[in-house]
This record gives structure tokens, C-alpha cells and sequence, in this order.
């Protein structure tokens, strides 16, 4: 399964999640309340006692049955939170990413899937990983990688391979590099993509990068 579906089915779990717990909370207060109003009435046209056991109580009152009244409840919250997992996943509401709306990964061509790296006395090394997440396009692919200093300014910059290259749609491909200077003053580094026309290709991040 596409590891983007898998994202959109986790946020709709859990956007249905919290309208069934919501929706349980709402409808159990609601059943309370008329439930204390049915006893009343009961009690009242029957001559009831009002300390009687809830459970010699329903029994002797065959209208009057919490455990049902809460299933139904219950019931009716699933319906919600099955009702807020359809919503999310396909109706065009702003700030939803679902199967409707523009969503972010459709347009952006590259994912970062993966970073690990090793800072050593000499410098760091980093290893990656990007995916080509469009539908139809093949990239030629470069990595540009910007050395930071400690003041937050561009100390150094590397560019490596992506291999394989071009990147054919739905595949991903790798990067490494190793960095051996200006190791004092080294605070981080910034990665960008680009083509083999050096035109800057956008990208995201995902999944387990560091």
C-alpha cells in the first residue's frame, strides 16, 4: 500500500476516534439526564420508592433499562465516528489531507525518507535517502548539501549523486557524502535537490528522518 494512503487512513482513525469518544461523552450525559427524568415519572405514577437499587428498580420497571439506554448510546456513537472516518477521508474540507483535497504530497516531487548521519572529530558523514513521489516524471537528480557554522551562516557547501540517476517515478534512490573540514566550526547542514539543469526541485520530509 502507498505510504501516503497509509498516512491519510491513520489521521482519519484518528479524527473518527476522538468524534466516537466525543460523541459516547455527549450521548451518555444526554442519557442520564432522561433517564432521571423517565425515573421520576415512574416513580411518581407507580408510587416507587426513590432509594430503591437501580437494579430491583429496572426490574420491576420494565420502561426504565440503563444497560440498553447506554448501548444504544454507544451505538449511536459508533455511527458518529464511523460518519467522522468517511468525512475525513473524502470530503474537500480545508486543512484536511484526505483523498479530496489538494494534498501537499501530490504536488511535491521528492521525499525525504530517510537521514542518518555520524559526526566524528574530522567532520560528519551522512547517508539519505529520497523517493520520487511523482506520477509520471523521471528526475536527474544532484544533492546539494549546505554546510552551517556555529553563527547560523552557510560555512561550506558539498554537492553529491543521487543514485540511481534518472529517478523513475515511485522509485526511490540514495546520497552520501563526507565532510572534513572547518570541523570546529561546524553547527549543522541543510540539504536541497536539484536537477541536472540546476534548477532547485522542492522536497519534503517523512517518515523516520532525523
Amino acid at each position: 500500500m502507498n505510504a501516503e494512503i497509509v498516512i491519510i487512513l491513520d489521521n482519519a482513525l484518528y479524527f473518527s476516534l476522538w468524534c466516537f469518544l466525543l460523541s459516547l461523552l455527549v450521548l451518555l450525559l444526554f442519557a442520564r439526564s432522561r433517564l432521571k427524568a423517565r425515573r421520576k415519572k415512574i416513580e411518581a405514577l407507580y408510587g416507587l420508592e426513590t432509594d430503591e437499587d437501580p437494579k430491583t428498580f429496572s426490574e420491576r420497571s420494565p420502561w426504565f433499562n440503563p444497560w440498553k439506554t447506554s448501548l444504544s448510546s454507544a451505538l449511536l456513537a459508533l455511527a458518529f465516528g464511523l460518519l467522522g472516518f468517511v468525512t475525513y477521508l473524502f470530503l474537500p474540507l480545508p486543512y484536511f489531507e484526505n483523498f479530496s483535497a489538494g494534498s501537499e504530497w501530490k504536488v511535491t516531487p521528492l521525499r525525504v525518507t530517510s537521514i542518518s548521519y555520524d559526526r566524528f572529530y574530522e567532520g560528519f558523514s551522512l547517508n539519505g535517502e529520497v523517493w520520487n513521489q511523482t506520477r509520471e516524471e523521471s528526475l536527474e537528480l544532484k544533492a546539494l548539501i549546505r554546510i552551517m557554522g556555529i553563527d547560523d551562516k552557510p560555512l561550506d557547501e558539498i554537492e553529491v549523486a543521487v543514485d540511481p540517476s534518472p529517478l523513475n517515478p515511485g522509485e526511490s534512490g540514495t546520497f552520501e557524502a563526507r565532510y572534513t573540514e572547518n570541523s570546529p566550526f561546524i553547527k549543522g547542514y541543510q540539504i536541497s535537490f536539484y536537477s541536472s539543469d540546476d534548477i532547485q526541485i522542492p522536497h519534503l520530509t517523512g517518515f523516520d528522518v532525523d
